[in-house]
């Protein structure tokens, strides 16, 4: 991450010396927040399949052909895989699952698309994105993660201990079906997925972007304290 972009509102912002340790943090976050977001049949894959349908829509709009081909040749293998992975009438249960490995790599290349298509230094070609699309692009198991985190903090645990508080185990103790829970958190994350790169098509600030990104975490966080912060 060569640059942050226009988060502030004072000019971007370049990380200079700090960006490949903060570029290796990155995808320590995402990796992991994709490998937890792994609880649902059908959840993970699906999500990164709308991630990278949003990203072959960025590039078209972008003019960067090569790069619609090749996630393309990475969508067409995550649909084939949803097939009988993700629960719909004709299949009942999941009868081949992604992984930990299958969710660490995919992340990878989830990580590697978005920084490398919002960094114009980088590819030589228009940004496809701005940096700050992608925490809207990543913001479903990237905020799960980080609100989980504060919230084992408080309950003295350790933050990467298993529990049943993830966004996914909360929709399924409301008494929705895991049929329903999947397409439900994959529309959220269509939804704000969008919201990133339609700011960035219509030229909204960036600090605005972020500031409404920010503003929706610590909401997400504060309640998940709220609710969840206390010892069972």
């Amino acid at each position: 991450l060569h640059t942050m972009g226009n988060l502030l509102g004072f000019g971007e912002i370049y990380p200079g010396w700090f960006s490949v340790p903060f570029t290796i943090m990155c995808f320590m976050v995402l990796m992991n927040a994709l490998n937890m977001m792994d609880g649902l049949d059908g959840l993970s894959g699906g999500y990164c399949a709308g991630v990278v349908f949003l990203l072959i829509l960025a590039c078209g709009r972008a003019g960067l052909w090569n790069y619609v081909v090749v996630l393309s040749f990475l969508l067409a293998p995550l649909l084939a895989f949803l097939v009988f992975n993700m629960r719909h009438p004709w299949r009942r249960k999941a009868s081949i699952f992604i992984g930990d490995s299958g969710a660490l790599a995919l992340a990878l290349l989830l990580g590697w698309f978005c920084i490398t298509l919002s960094q114009s230094a980088v590819t030589g070609q228009p940004a496809a994105l701005a940096p700050v699309s992608i925490i809207w692009l990543l913001a479903v198991p990237v905020m799960d993660l980080f609100a989980l985190f504060f919230v084992r903090l408080r309950r003295r645990q350790h933050p990467f201990e298993g529990d049943r508080d993830h966004l996914h185990h909360r929709i399924l103790d409301r008494g929705i079906s895991p049929e329903k829970a999947t397409p439900l958190i994959l529309v959220v994350a269509a939804f704000l997925g969008l919201v990133g790169l339609a700011g960035f098509w219509m030229r909204l600030p960036e600090a605005a972007l972020f500031g409404l990104w920010v503003f929706i975490l610590l909401a997400y966080t504060f309640r998940g304290l709220k609710k969840y912060g206390r010892k069972n």
